[in-house]
């Protein structure tokens, strides 16, 4: 097979990858789990484009390079640089809006099933002063050994999980929490949904409505029906008191190119976008290649924000310093 014939069948393989890239990242009501799986691996398309033109210069076919430049600069286009400036304009929009009267540090982490180092957690709550702290897929035995850790810097917390399964998530907080509740009345194992508790804190420079976020993972039909129902739900809790700031922190298992996603953040943004055009990602810990942790903001703006590493856990954490 001739070097023509290998670009062309690599180019075509290329092509049809920011095809499935441009459905996942349009596509609303998809039943299917298919094109939301394929949406987090865009980072890998956009490899193999880079890879082809590569081949194609050092084959000296200019036409084939040209094809797959073209391709490249829509992709970074659509996953880079579209998401980086409309996270910038809502950064923008949010502190022109608001007074910025309080400052607000939070720090969230999946501790899949209980399994995150409880001492490091703590460790990131000293580090970065955190008035609030989200852990999802907390479990009973997790929380008895994280609680003593940081109870004398957030002393307030929402229910603290009952059982070891793991679908619970638990909101910590230097102020009081008032007004909790949950997003999902029925969840667990059977249900299928994770627990996804809300509040008001009551911090001194005033309120900030608080949301501790896990997502079920469209991963089959059900799921993704889930999935959109709880992303929906996330974004009108959000916007439905819009003169009191927001702010859902955790596991969304959705990234921006997911459009339920987008769909949801509204008026939003995410706090990690702000701190640069190449994206920050979160999963898995090791060689990252997808951001499906967030702490999204509403009507609140990200001043500093970044990821960290606790052992036991297939996540990167979370971190933000917000003002609100």
């Amino acid at each position: 097979m001739n070097s023509n014939k290998i670009l062309k069948a690599f180019t075509a393989l290329a092509f049809a990858g920011v095809l499935v890239s441009f459905y996942t990242y349009y596509t609303t009501q998809s039943l299917v789990a298919f094109p939301y799986i394929v949406g987090v691996l865009a980072p890998f398309g956009t490899v193999l484009l880079a890879v082809v033109l590569l081949l194609s210069l050092v084959a000296r076919k200019p036409k084939w390079a040209l094809i797959n430049l073209v391709m490249m600069a829509l992709m970074l286009g659509n996953y880079l640089v579209l998401p980086y400036y409309q996270a910038r304009t809502a950064n923008s929009r949010a502190g022109a809006s608001s007074a910025q009267h309080g400052e607000l540090a939070v720090v969230s982490i999946n501790v899949e099933f209980g399994a995150g180092h409880p001492d490091q957690i703590a460790k990131q709550v000293k580090d970065h002063r955190a008035d609030v702290l989200v852990v999802t897929e907390a479990t009973q035995a997790h929380a008895q050994q994280l609680l003593p850790l940081i109870e004398a810097e957030l002393p307030f917390h929402t229910e603290l999980p009952r059982s070891d399964s793991g679908y619970e998530t638990t909101i910590y907080a230097r102020y009081p929490l008032l007004d909790t509740g949950l997003l999902n009345q029925y969840w667990g194992p059977y249900s299928g949904s994770f627990q996804i508790p809300f509040a008001t804190l009551e911090h001194p420079q005033g309120k900030v409505r608080v949301m501790g976020v896990h997502v079920l993972p469209p991963m089959r039909a059900r799921t993704v029906s889930l999935w959109q129902r709880d992303l929906m739900q996330i974004g009108q809790w959000a916007e439905k008191s819009p003169e009191v700031p927001a702010l859902a922190a955790g596991d969304y298992n959705a990234a921006y190119v997911h459009r339920p996603y987008r769909q949801m953040l509204g008026s939003g943004h995410d706090a990690l976008d702000q701190e640069g055009i190449w994206p920050r990602y979160t999963w898995p810990h090791k060689f990252p290649f997808t951001r499906i942790d967030h702490i999204n903001l509403w009507g609140a703006q990200a001043s500093e924000a970044g990821t960290f590493e606790v052992e036991g856990t297939d996540h990167l954490g979370v971190w933000a310093k917000i003002r609100f």
